[in-house]
């Protein structure tokens, strides 16, 4: 099973490799390989992570996905077309959404998942931290 971990950056991920592979699993990462070994005991599990703020449509771009007031479904809507996103059977996202402004963020995260689902990419979750 392959799974892509989004999070805010290394506190959450640990240290990540430029492809994604994690050289030092933060405490995400070790939270999901945990879950998973609960859930289907003996299942091959292979991670990924990304932050989240460095999600880019075109790898070569400087300018990444537009804050908007839907910028995080727009991320998450994107990954099913991203190559990471096609290579995955699972996406787990975490933000904060400490302080009055980022209230907004699980119905952002909520439309995102949605959005997945209807692309048809099976066990797609998406998770919301506070």
């Amino acid at each position: 099973m392959r799974i892509l971990i989004l999070g805010e950056g290394p506190s959450d991920l640990g240290r990540i490799e430029q492809d994604g592979t994690l050289q030092l699993e933060g405490p995400l990462p070790i939270f999901v390989r945990k879950l998973i070994a609960e859930a289907a005991k003996g299942a091959p599990v292979e991670l990924r992570a990304r932050e989240i703020r460095k999600l880019r449509m075109f790898p070569e771009s400087t300018h990444g996905i537009k804050p908007s007031r839907y910028g995080y479904a727009k991320k998450l809507a994107a990954i099913a077309g991203l190559k990471e996103g096609r290579e995955t059977d699972a996406v787990v996202a975490v933000v904060d959404r400490d302080g009055k402004r980022h209230k907004d963020r699980i119905q952002e995260l909520n439309k995102g998942r949605d959005e997945l689902r209807e692309a048809n990419k099976p066990a797609r979750l998406v998770w919301q931290s506070r």
